[in-house]
């Protein structure tokens, strides 16, 4: 099982991303003796769990740079290696199934959308979850969200769910229409796994929904740092987005701040110069003063 969770606002884009995907050539950067399919996959396998823990984890220029080197490596592996992927997916064993419905992600071809929109029906939950993932890093805007959506919504699996959450926000993000997962969105603001609720709150940013802002400001007050931080970009992001939604973005991000833990302040005062454009300084006093101006 592969369990994507990207830091916010961070969802990767490999190069070369320039809006479409680069068409599929079998050849290009083939060996002579390229590895057997099975060593490709479990080799492969290590690596996404690697760049996994780094997409999760980078704070410095270094470490993104490192995550960055190892989607190039992946897509240089993976890549010539497409019919196979895709034969492995389709008709392998599951050692193998699950590690390629991720792995024809990272080919960056749109042949590859196909087969992994075919394996969110599959019965083996790993083969979802990865697809998802697939789909996700794929990024391609005209593929079609109403199984990732119902996935996203009712599947049993947290890990699923949450994959399924990036997945939306992922082709969201590159152009996808969201607006029929706007519902399923706020009901997922109080989903029990915290990757799912912090998806959630940037997939209404993204789709402007100034009606959740009340609901995104509660998971601005939680514990869980990475729900906090998703929240208070969520509401920088909406705030700026949608002008009605300004204000009350920026009352919830004064509260949230005057709940959190200290460590977490510097998130909270970060998203409202975002969301101000400007910065008005570290006492918590003066950006009250200025929210609660805003209509």
């Amino acid at each position: 099982m592969l369990l994507v969770l990207p830091l916010v606002g961070c969802a990767s884009t490999p190069e070369p991303k320039d809006g479409d995907p680069v068409p599929y050539d079998p050849n290009w950067a083939r060996t002579d003796a390229p590895d057997p399919i099975g060593k490709l996959l479990a080799t492969v396998d290590m690596s996404m769990r690697a760049w996994t823990k780094l997409v999760m984890s980078a704070q410095t220029e270094e470490e993104r740079r490192q995550a960055r080197g190892l989607e190039l490596d992946l897509m240089r592996r993976v890549r010539p290696r497409l019919d196979e992927l895709v034969h492995e997916l389709e008709n392998g064993p599951p050692a193998n199934r699950i590690p390629a419905a991720a792995a024809l992600g990272f080919t960056r071809a749109a042949e590859a959308q196909s087969p992994m929109l075919n394996a969110l029906h599959d019965a083996n939950a790993d083969v979802v979850n990865n697809a998802l993932i697939g789909l996700a890093v794929l990024q391609l805007a005209d593929t079609p969200i109403a199984t990732i959506a119902d996935l996203y919504a009712h599947h049993p699996e947290s890990y699923v769910r949450s994959n399924a959450a990036w997945a939306l926000r992922s082709l969201i993000e590159a152009g996808a229409d969201g607006s029929s997962v706007v519902e399923p969105a706020r009901l997922a603001l109080s989903d029990p796994e915290p990757f799912v609720r912090a998806q959630s709150a940037l997939i209404l940013a993204l789709q402007k929904d100034a009606g959740a802002v009340a609901a995104i400001g509660e998971l601005a007050r939680e514990s869980t740092p990475f729900v906090l931080i998703a929240a208070a970009e969520a509401l920088a992001q909406l705030g700026r987005g949608e002008p009605r939604a300004k204000g009350p973005a920026a009352r919830e991000l004064v509260r949230a701040w005057s709940h959190a833990d200290k460590k977490l302040q510097g998130v909270l005062r970060r998203a409202l110069i975002k969301l101000s454009n400007e910065n008005r300084g570290e006492k918590l006093e003066d950006w009250v003063e200025w929210a609660a101006k805003l209509p």
